[in-house]
Order: structure tokens, then sequence, then C-alpha cells
């Protein structure tokens, strides 16, 4: 969609996954630095270009790419993280620190997330929304609709993205706040008795870590991390209901069988239909226990799509596959050690067996995972709908950024004179939150 732009400036109508790494030693050298600075366009690109190339393929220390941009074109900030991750002629990737000076708004705060240690002064502004269309032309009604799932999937596709950067944040915070979890649930246990589908019997305890995470942050946006919940639960029932299944082509209505035969559909594509028809079945039996008065002609076909693909991203093993190394660097409570060394030994080996065994692990820790990730992917999707300004405190919470420069928020190990040296300079109202 060459038209899309993102931009939250008053009047204008215009228009990837990482893991958390310890932040580059000592100041950034500006030698190995670029400024994304105003409107992100094509004429940036071609001004950024031959520096990136330099800084990719000379030397494989890490590139500060320093942001205050109201956003602009979502292609050029695609080709510009492109660049950036570019590897150089021994296949090496250069780390990106991604700071945000004043504004990193839309396509700028796409951008910023895509770093691998994301950091934000006090006073920066976050700013994320859905995908806006910059109208060049006449809209028919066949166009409009195109138009309508070009954008849809846009917005599925970053918010997956961001997703897959925010979860080992969240995992960091999960850890953190591990005391004022198990405080809510022995002073708060009715609160947790409408979530039994997250109920933490062989992973983690999302409900009371949403429960913790909302007291840190500012009202609209602690509001907004239960409401992801509630939907969370919602889908988790739908979910357990779709894996309960074990062959999915026998539960397919008899007409479906007969066009399957009749076309002679492969096996794997049959299959692949089965489960995706299961899924939508799942959903359907949900809104029958919800609203009983509920039927399939008063449903808004475009947001079933849109669920289906959200339930997929979680259901379906492309998250497996993606995040196979990131699960492998997780602590204990996903894998041990051994079973860490035995998927990165034969994950990939041509004995039947041991990949068999590899894969029954990983398979294992996904699940322990999947209501954190679920969860995950359905607030990265609310942050991409309507206007979301968020200050730097809400963003780290949030698992959006690593650090807010000048302060003890962050996910670095602090000597402890940096911080006393840190809380010094603060304005005492800030730095009591820290003691």
């Amino acid at each position: 969609m060459n038209n899309t732009k993102r931009s939250t400036k008053q009047g204008r109508r215009t228009n990837a996954p990482t893991q958390s790494s310890s932040r580059p030693h000592g100041a950034a050298d500006l030698e190995r630095a670029i400024f994304v600075t105003g409107d992100i366009c094509d004429e940036m690109v071609t001004a950024l270009t031959p520096k990136i190339i330099s800084l990719t393929q000379n030397s494989g220390s890490p590139i500060t790419v320093y942001i205050d941009s109201y956003g602009g074109d979502v292609q050029a900030a695609i080709f510009l993280l492109g660049l950036l991750r570019s590897p150089d002629k021994t296949g090496q990737r250069c780390k990106l620190r991604t700071v945000a000076t004043g504004r990193a708004c839309s396509a700028a705060a796409d951008l910023l997330s895509q770093g691998d240690y994301i950091e934000a002064y006090p006073h920066a502004i976050l700013h994320f929304h859905g995908t806006r269309f910059l109208k060049k032309e006449d809209v028919t009604a066949e166009y409009a609709r195109d138009l309508e799932k070009d954008l849809h999937s846009e917005d599925k596709s970053r918010s997956v993205r961001l997703a897959a950067s925010v979860l080992p944040r969240q995992l960091h915070n999960y850890k953190r706040l591990k005391d004022e979890m198990r405080n809510a649930r022995e002073k708060s246990p009715k609160t947790f008795t409408s979530y039994e589908a997250l109920a933490p019997n062989s992973g983690l305890d999302v409900p009371a870590f949403v429960y913790a995470l909302s007291d840190k942050l500012s009202r609209r946006y602690g509001r907004m991390v239960w409401d992801c919940l509630d939907q969370t639960e919602s889908r988790a029932a739908i979910i357990n209901a779709y894996r309960s299944v074990k062959v999915p082509i026998e539960h397919l209505p008899p007409p479906i069988h007969a066009a399957l035969k009749q076309y002679k559909i492969p096996s794997d594509a049959a299959e692949s239909i089965a489960w995706d028809i299961l899924l939508l079945n799942s959903v359907f039996a949900n809104r029958i226990k919800t609203d009983p008065k509920w039927s399939p002609s008063s449903e808004e076909f475009d947001l079933l799509q849109l669920e289906l693909e959200e339930l997929q991203a979680v259901a379906g093993k492309i998250f497996q596959t993606e995040t196979l190394d990131q699960l492998l660097l997780c602590e204990e409570q996903f894998m041990s050690v051994s079973d860490r060394q035995f998927c990165a030994q034969y994950g990939e080996s041509t004995d039947a067996k041991l990949r068999k065994k590899a894969d029954e692990i990983i398979d294992r820790a996904y699940t322990k995972i999947e209501p954190l990730w679920a969860f995950t992917v359905k607030l990265c999707g609310e942050l991409n709908k309507g206007e979301n300004r968020l200050s730097p405190e809400d963003a780290w919470w949030l698992g959006l950024i690593d650090e807010v420069i000048g302060t003890p928020t962050t996910r670095r190990e602090l000597p402890d004179k940096v911080r006393a040296s840190l809380l010094k300079q603060m304005p005492l109202a800030e730095a009591e939150k820290y003691v």
C-alpha cells in the first residue's frame, strides 16, 4: 500500500522481534549514530542511506538511532529499519540502540520499538495509533473494502511485531512484580475467580501480574490492561475448547467433507482448513455461551476476521517458530538448562526421535508462556487502535522501552553510586517513588 502514512500532527492525514539486551557500555559514539528528525519520508531514507551502509558494513559496534519525529511514511520507516538491520559480509548484525529524544510518534514509534535496547528521555512523548491512509484519489465502495482489509492487515502485522518486541520486557516486569502479585493473591482472592481459563496451573500468573501492573500505570493505561486481560480470558476459553479436539477433520460438517474429497484437497491443506473451521466454530460456541440470543446473522464479519487472526497468532505454530531462540534463553521457569541444551543441539536434527523430543520440550515451554503472549498480543493490538499518547514511565511498564534516561527506571543493573547520584539530581517528589 504505497499511500499508507502514519502521523499524529494536528490537521494532517498522513500516514519487527527482538529481545532486550544490555545497554551498550559507555556513552554512544556520535560517529556511530544517526538522527531521525522531522517527517519520515523517501528523502530522509535517501539522505541517511550512505551513513547507515557505512556504519553496518565497516564495524560490528552498536548503532544509536536518535528519534524526534511525528511519524510519516510507513514504508520509509521499514526501509530505514531494513538498512539498519542488514548484516555485513560475515553475517554479523549491529545491535541497535534507539532513543526517543523528543517525540516518537506513529511510524517513528514503530521504528523506536524495534531497537535491541530502547530508551527515552523523561520529557519524551511516545504515540501509537492505527495505520492511516493519505487519500490521493476518489474512493469507490470496492476500493474502500480493499483498503479496509489492507489497513486491518497492516495493523495486525504491526501489532504482532510489536508484541514480539514487548514480550521479553514483560517477562522482566513479571519477575520484578512477584512480591506485589503474591500480595494481590492473598489480599484480593475474589478478584481472580473470573479468570479460570488463565489459572496459573502450569505457567505464569497473568491475572495477578495485570493486577500489580495496573497499579504502576496511569489511570487510562491501568484500565487498558484490565480490559486486555478480560479479552485474553475470553480468548483463552476459546483456545482451550479448540485444542480439546485431537482430529479436527472428524468434526467437519458433511458438506465440507464432501467438498474436500470431491476436489481432492491434499491432506495437509485439508487439515489446515479443518483447524481454521474448528477455531471459527469455537468462537461461535463462545458467542452463544456469552449471549444465548446470538446468531451468525448479527455478527460483524470484518471484526470476526480480525479476532480469528489474533487467535491464530496465539494458537498457531508461527509464534513458536519465531521465538524459539528467545525461549531457549529464558530462565528455568520455562525450560531447564538441560532442556535448553538439548533443543540447541537436536532441534534441527535429522534423527526423527531426537527432533520429536526437542519439539515436545518446546511445546511444554510454549504452554507456560502462552498466557502472557496472548495478553501481550492483545495489549499491542489496543495500542495500535485509536490515539495512545504515552509517558516514558507508562511506556516502561508496558514493556515498550528499556530505560528512562536519567532515572533509576531501567532494566540494566545500576551500581549503588550511580543510583544515588541519579536520585540526588531528580526533584524530590520524583525521587521519593524510587526509595
